[in-house]
């Protein structure tokens, strides 16, 4: 998606809401090398804690919950 150029931003973000990797769509290409999935490799080995997955399961019911209600819009949806 990222060497594709299918987004405009890329992020990775940690689960305790760090953010190792940003890159970004610019007039002259990417501002970085393509190395989303380099990043999100060891990440996506951590085992998740029992705090973690509570947390995960809520905001995954509270976005479902949003969505259904109409209470976002379309682009949100699409988002989504």
């Amino acid at each position: 998606m990222e060497a594709e150029q299918l987004a405009d931003r890329v992020m990775v973000v940690r689960r305790r809401m760090g953010v190792p990797y940003d890159n970004e769509l610019v007039d002259t290409g990417r501002r970085h090398l393509p190395a989303a999935g380099q990043t999100m490799r060891p990440e996506m080995r951590r085992w998740w804690s029992a705090q973690e997955k509570a947390r995960f399961r809520r905001g995954l019911a509270s976005t479902d919950r949003r969505v259904r209600s109409g209470a976002v819009g379309e682009d949100q949806r699409l988002a989504v």
